[in-house]
């Protein structure tokens, strides 16, 4: 049975299953996310990329420093598990070192590498470069469009894995398929940052109005949208936090879905990875990160999403 990379919905985990694929010589992909990832069928000769370690695959290529912690904590040593694993600014870089050690690589490679590094880690200097239309933030911007189901999306992924195995991503970005997609997320980016406009909102003890708040908790639907658009209305905000329901087999669940973001061009020393682990909630980079608020009721969801956004005011201003 041949070998499935198992990689994250997002661009460096199309990139790295591309580097992967080419020395390799794999083409079966499957896509996930941190959370589901566990529910996945991952084999002993299956690969897992940009995702959390799951016991027993061939080989683990990874760069998150809480996914590395989570394997101390189980017991192993990290340095032992076959593939590569070490924090750095992409899970595509991690990969690229481990090859690069060993062979020669297409030029076309390092490229890649290096929009990856900048996208994941958002090393942009204004939002007007992070809006701009480079080959890197096309990709990124049309892996996910909002109307689109999972399936959809992950057959686009799987396209575009293979595309960036094979050519340079300007070359891929210039393609008609992706040059479609795109001016699909032009129209919605409109339509998001309006969303964002009558959404959001400062925590009343948030004197500074450090961070801004988009609480979807009471919506009807499952809104799509990209969380850090949210700069285009605050851009003077510190911080985002995204706030969502959990849904399991298409239903609400009384637990709260959380995603953290710096405002990219604002420096600050702040690990909100770190900060999310520590609260056994979740985890991430230095500058995003995600987690679950389980509650048992709706009650305690209200109570603990409060404390929550209490303890990360008072995490922020330390």
């Amino acid at each position: 049975m041949a070998s499935t990379i198992f990689t994250h919905c997002d661009f460096d985990g199309a990139a790295s299953a591309a580097l992967v694929s080419y020395c390799l010589q794999l083409d079966k992909y499957q896509f996930a996310t941190p959370d589901n990832i566990y529910k996945q069928a991952v084999s002993v000769q299956d690969i897992v990329c940009d995702l959390p370690y799951i016991s027993g695959c061939n080989l683990w290529f990874d760069h998150h420093g809480s996914n590395i912690q989570e394997v101390i904590d189980r017991g192993l040593n990290p340095a032992n598990l076959e593939g590569a694993n070490r924090v750095a600014a992409s899970a595509a870089q991690v990969a690229y070192d481990y090859f690069a050690a060993e062979r020669e690589l297409p030029e076309y490679f390092a490229d890649l590498v290096q929009a990856a590094n900048i996208v994941d880690t958002m090393d942009y200097d204004s939002i007007e470069s992070w809006l701009a239309p480079t080959p890197a933030n096309i990709l990124n911007d049309t892996i996910n469009i909002n109307s689109e189901s999972y399936p959809a999306m992950s057959n686009h992924l799987n396209w575009l894995t293979h595309q960036l195995r094979d050519n340079h991503l300007d070359v891929v970005a210039a393609s008609e398929k992706v040059q479609d997609r795109f001016q699909q997320k032009l129209v919605t980016r409109e339509h998001d940052v309006e969303f964002i406009r009558k959404l959001h909102f400062f925590l009343p003890e948030d004197e500074k109005k450090q961070i801004v708040v988009i609480d979807c908790s009471n919506l009807s639907f499952a809104p799509k949208f990209n969380k850090t658009l949210a700069l285009v209305v605050q851009p003077e905000a510190q911080y985002i936090l995204l706030v969502a329901n959990e849904i399991s087999f298409g239903r609400k669940t009384n637990n709260l879905k959380i995603s953290l973001a710096k405002n990219f061009m604002t420096p600050s020393d702040k690990q909100l990875g770190v900060f999310l682990e520590e609260l056994n909630i979740g985890g991430g980079h230095d500058n995003a990160a995600g987690g679950l608020i389980r509650s048992g009721s709706k009650n305690e969801r209200l109570r603990k999403l409060k404390d929550f956004q209490l303890d990360l005011l008072d995490y922020i201003n330390s």
